[in-house]
């Protein structure tokens, strides 16, 4: 599933994370990057846990507060999420919204009904902001699968006024064709490890008619490797660009990776599918906009 599509899918929202004290008979450590440590438990009466991140964030609790609380700047959410549309929002008060999870073939895409309770402390700049869904608010969507079982709670609390300690918490069942087991991976992101590529990149091309190809190989040795990063040893991908007329051409995109590690066969190939379907349309897109 595309890059960690279904990571960021499941996670619903990149970890800032804070709050309550950690019960350590439930929740479990399961990492920790960049200053956000992530603990998770089996939900109950589930096979899927629930996660809950936490942070302590240089800068004021009043400026982070609003950053989260306000739906209608969203450039910052989740990148697989190709709708959002806000149907209700009361600064520091309420709001709701209607989401679209877009996932790659074959899974289905999700969507999910929002309602959100802001709790805020203006004197201190503390607030708590609770989302959960909101069954009927609006037609479920042939072709989509709709969320039924979410929440989420963001909990901002001023540790000093340059220091804001942050936690979010909470469970999603994507439902559907998504097997637990891989959810529950997806949630701590183990098995993503960022992985990096030397390309070495030769060009054909026929200026009297334009056409040409662009091949790309890994070239071993040309950097040295980066610790916490897997190099990619196996690839090739070859562009080839052919004038059917002076207004059509043909394109075609061929390649092969093998991202290494621990990235299983089953889930590479799901990705196979899915990665030159996006970039060709791409192309596609921006050559045919008007």
């Amino acid at each position: 599933m595309r890059r960690s599509r279904v990571l960021g899918f499941v996670l619903s929202v990149t970890l800032l994370s804070a709050g309550i004290t950690l019960h350590a008979q439930s929740w479990e450590f399961a990492k920790e990057k960049n200053g956000v440590r992530l603990y998770t438990c089996k939900e109950a009466g589930k096979s899927l846990k629930s996660y809950r991140g936490v942070a302590d964030i240089h800068a004021p609790a009043e400026k982070i507060f609003t950053m989260i609380e306000d739906v209608n700047h969203t450039d910052w959410w989740d990148k697989n999420l190709n709708e959002i549309k806000v149907l209700k929002y009361e600064k520091n008060k309420s709001a709701r919204y209607y989401l679209v999870y877009d996932l790659p073939w074959p899974v289905t895409d999700r969507d999910l009904c929002v309602d959100v309770k802001v709790d805020y402390n203006p004197a201190t700049g503390d607030g708590r902001i609770t989302a959960l869904p909101l069954p009927g608010l609006l037609p479920e969507v042939p072709g989509k699968i709709r969320i039924q079982e979410y929440r989420q709670t963001w909990t901002v609390m001023a540790t000093n006024k340059d220091v804001t300690h942050v936690m979010l918490e909470g469970f999603v069942d994507p439902a559907g064709d998504i097997p637990d087991w891989l959810c529950n991976m997806l949630i701590v992101d183990s098995p993503f490890k960022v992985r990096d590529l030397c390309v070495d990149v030769k060009v054909d091309y026929n200026p009297a008619t334009g056409d040409g190809r662009i091949t790309a190989l890994p070239l071993p040795g040309l950097l040295p490797k980066v610790p916490g990063k897997i190099r990619i040893q196996e690839y090739r991908q070859t562009w080839t660009v052919m004038a059917t007329n002076k207004d059509v051409t043909h394109v075609m995109l061929e390649g092969f990776v093998d991202p290494a590690g621990d990235i299983p066969d089953w889930l590479c190939n799901m990705l196979i599918v899915d990665s030159p379907f996006k970039v060709i349309s791409a192309v596609k897109d921006r050559m045919e906009k008007k």
